[in-house]
């Protein structure tokens, strides 16, 4: 979806008396969701493949936009069926956070269509009026719109996009048959919730309750709840600050529970404020450990707080509060917003939430409300707990509130509407200046005795909802190293979380790193239940697949297997090895246990190991990630300092004074650049190719007279203050100006196989002028061969753009070296650059 292709046209609005431009898309613009995706794919940031739990009455599963799989046929969609559920009439006041496993309880698993009610067995008698097996509704399409806003897939064809479009989507459906359909009464919090226009179907926050705890039992990072009680046990609140402190005294309450339990597992829990137009939010969002959202709506300078000049009925408009420990934490687009609905239905027609309020019956339409809101905020914390899983709920509530560009708190709209690509940009950081595509997060490996399996995930609250799980009961797979730097959340039921372990780092976007190689996504699938060899009910077998084998063509889908999304990138496979390896990534395998009916994913240097313990079918190698190895101890794996362009063999890369693990932290976003101080680029002296030549393959070369070197041009003016290289022996570098054809200097530098720099005259150099430096070899000089980290030219380090690398055989020294070379270089040479 292009933000430069929307047709805009002005109109009146009614409600403040301003000229607005009618914009389908403004509130998908207002987070900037397309500039953190990109427009093409390879442009952007980040695209997101976090974990996100929807609670809400359903959804249209059969909407080209949520569709994973059609029979076969992968679809590219986000809803994932096995990882939804309906709670139905199972829903209860629930007493404290031990629920029952959904994978193994009587809720109805997948069937959460918001139009055809599941219908739980023995609780209906007489109500399946079709015999269909659900009970048809009057109106649908509210948790189809919500969870279009998170997580709709654009790559279908359509002009819709989620603002995470890639996050995996587990829906808990609360709503089920209206209670006259039904033998048993089970317990309301609020039976005068039900709407006035709705004949077949019951609202239950019992339900709403009960499928949070499920949702978090099954691992989700972020959790949507586009709704909420305006009124805390039936009583209407005397003043703004009840239901912000109603769990402070109400501490065993079930819904307080819950949301304690959500902190212990790192949750992050959005809540839409309310409809009522006035300074209480509705509860949940009230608490302050829930994020609430209050709603803007589209004016002619940028979004406002969304007021109604008419009312309708009591909800006109968005709730707030009267200060920061009461009111919003963020707000977002609530008044028109356009996203996916549920095809030929309704909703609130009278706010014009149906699917004809864009004049078409197209699966499409407008709503308006605070239960918007929310998922725009759900979608940006997707998109930067994607980026970093490891980040914690107030690590990213911090860098969506810097992204908002709001300098102080508004009782209406909170810290302001966080700026999707901001906020990635900086959970990712710079080095050297430059802004950095990509980074790792830790592959954790999971065991369990009972499913017969290990797990591979990058989701810390996955991996304890694998280890709590009171079927399976995996624990950290004990063969695998220690993850340094970072603990599971801890919490009552797990005190003394056992220490992470993996062997492996993978990449958390869908950009090629400066210093890497093209990436692909790896997918986890899902098998529960007797297979092959292993006849057992609790068998289980989750597994890590490309996106060439989850299509129609594989045979994991026709065995069975279930998405359960994306869980991160790896480098595609390339030829010819070794070369072609991105610097420092290993090869990665999968195979296949039969006995055990599991794969397991493993580097390359434990294949024999893997082997020996049985798993010695369809071995694959799946392409190359990162090993978990930290030469320097500094915080900072190999595979991320190549990325960086640091050194991996010094703990403070650019001497300033911190690690660069101080700087570059594994469970947070960057608190400085790595690569800024003395020694590394970006302000202070900068060795462009020099820094990032960790990355370098050498191979001893002897060739006869030849120059070779690098092509560059400053981005600001600047001086040379020294020319430098990596090979044996010592060898003339020279430094030429291409636009004027000037022979600027030419200097012996020494080197025994290591950097060396030898000082020169400044030399001034012009932004925007191109200039070659070049190594002269001669007399059958020793030589190393690099192949370069850069892989595509050009790239920026600091405040020089490397054009290409350049090589000529027959060296004349009045002609440098023209031609370009995109991948390599015979001979390292370098300048040291100092900016004005």
């Amino acid at each position: 979806m292009d933000d430069s292709s929307y047709n805009l046209s002005n109109h009146l609005d009614s409600r403040a008396g301003e000229l607005v431009q009618e914009d389908r898309y403004w509130g998908f613009n207002a987070v900037r969701a397309g500039a953190a995706h990109g427009i093409n794919g390879t442009s952007g940031f980040q695209h997101g493949h976090a974990y996100i739990g929807v609670n809400d009455q359903g959804l249209n599963p059969n909407h080209i936009d949520f569709v994973d799989y059609s029979g076969s046929t992968w679809k590219g969609g986000n809803f994932h069926p096995a990882l939804s559920f309906s709670i139905g009439s199972n829903a209860a006041a629930v007493s404290n956070p031990s629920y029952a496993n959904p994978y193994f309880s009587s809720v109805v698993m997948g069937s959460v269509d918001e139009y055809h009610l599941p219908i739980v067995p023995g609780d209906n008698s007489g109500c399946d009026t079709n015999n269909n097996g659900t009970v048809e509704r009057d109106i649908a399409g509210h948790g189809t719109h919500v969870t279009g806003i998170i997580a709709a897939n654009a790559t279908n064809g359509t002009n819709v996009s989620g603002v995470c479009r890639h996050c995996a989507i587990s829906m808990s459906q609360f709503i089920y048959p209206k209670v006259t359909c039904i033998n048993a009464n089970p317990p309301l919090f609020h039976p005068d919730e039900i709407s006035p226009i709705e004949s077949k179907a019951w609202n239950s926050f019992a339900s709403f309750y009960t499928g949070v705890g499920f949702q978090i039992d099954t691992g989700v990072q972020i959790l949507n709840m586009s709704g909420g009680e305006p009124e805390i046990l039936g009583v209407k609140a005397p003043d703004a600050d009840n239901n912000s402190g109603f769990c402070a005294s109400n501490l065993s309450d079930p819904r307080c529970l819950l949301i304690q339990y959500a902190q212990d597992r790192d949750v992050f829990w959005v809540a839409s404020a309310g409809n009522y137009s006035d300074d209480e939010l509705h509860f949940p969002a009230a608490d302050p450990h829930v994020i609430g959202v209050s709603g803007t709506r589209n004016g002619i300078n940028g979004a406002l707080f969304w007021t109604e000049d008419t009312a309708w009925g009591p909800e006109h408009g968005s709730s707030f509060g009267t200060n920061s420990t009461n009111g919003p934490t963020f707000s977002a687009p609530a008044r028109d917003v356009y996203s996916t609905m549920y095809k030929g239905k309704k909703y609130v027609p009278h706010v014009g939430c149906d699917d004809l309020s864009d004049g078409v019956e197209d699966d499409y339409g407008y709503c308006t409300g605070t239960s918007m809101s929310a998922p725009f905020i759900s979608g940006v914390a997707g998109l930067v707990r994607s980026t970093n899983p490891l980040a914690t709920v107030n690590e990213v509530i911090e860098v969506m509130k810097n992204s908002t560009g709001q300098s102080s708190y508004s009782n209406t709209l909170g810290w302001g509407t966080p700026r999707a690509d901001v906020a990635v940009k900086e959970m990712l950081g710079k080095s050297a200046g430059v802004q950095v595509l990509n980074r790792v997060t830790p592959l954790f490996s999971m065991e369990s005795s009972v499913a017969d399996d290990i797990v591979h995930t990058t989701k810390p609250q996955v991996a304890m909802a694998y280890n709590l799980n009171m079927v399976w009961g995996y624990t950290p797979y004990s063969s695998e190293a220690v993850v340094n730097g970072y603990t599971f959340p801890e919490s009552p039921l797990n005190p003394t979380p056992a220490a992470p372990r993996a062997d492996l780092f993978i990449l958390t976007t869908h950009r090629q790193p400066a210093n890497g190689g093209p990436v692909t996504p790896l997918y986890r699938l899902r098998f529960v239940g007797p297979k092959n060899g292993n006849p057992s009910p609790n068998n289980a077998d989750w597994l890590l697949a490309l996106d060439t084998e989850i299509s129609g063509s594989s045979s994991f889908r026709s065995e069975g297997y279930e998405m359960d999304g994306i869980e991160g990138y790896i480098y595609t496979v390339c030829s010819p090895e070794p070369s072609c390896i991105p610097a420092g990534a290993v090869k990665v395998y999968r195979a296949y246990h039969p006995s055990r009916d599991d794969h397991a994913i493993f580097p390359e240097s434990k294949i024999t190991l893997m082997q020996s313990i049985s798993y010695t079918n369809n071995l694959k190698k799946l392409g190359y990630a990162y090993p978990n190895l930290d030469s320097d101890s500094d915080g900072v794996i190999d595979g991320m300092e190549h990325i960086l362009g640091t050194d991996r063999l010094t703990m403070d890369s650019d001497c300033d004074g911190l690690s660069d693990g101080a700087e570059y932290p594994l469970t947070s976003s960057p608190v400085s650049d790595p690569m800024n101080g003395s020694c590394g680029g970006g302000g202070g002296a900068q060795t462009p190719w020099g820094s990032n030549a960790g990355a370098m393959t050498l191979i001893n070369q002897w060739w006869l007279t030849f120059a070779t070197g690098y092509h560059f041009s400053p981005l600001v003016n600047g001086s040379v203050t020294q020319l430098g290289g990596y090979f044996n022996g010592t060898y003339n570098i020279t430094l030429f100006n291409n636009t004027t054809g000037q022979l600027l200097r030419q200097i012996p530098v020494a080197s025994n196989n290591n950097w060396a720099y030898v000082s020169v005259p400044p030399i001034q150099v012009v932004a925007g002028e191109t200039y070659t430096v070049s190594v002269y070899f001669t007399n059958f000089g020793g030589a190393h061969k690099q192949f370069s980290p850069l892989n595509y030219f050009p790239q920026t380090f600091g405040d020089i753009t490397i054009l290409g690398t350049t090589v000529l055989f027959t060296y004349n020294p009045l002609m440098m070296p023209t031609n370009t070379h995109l991948q390599d270089m015979l001979g390292q040479v370098d300048i040291m650059f100092i900016p004005d």
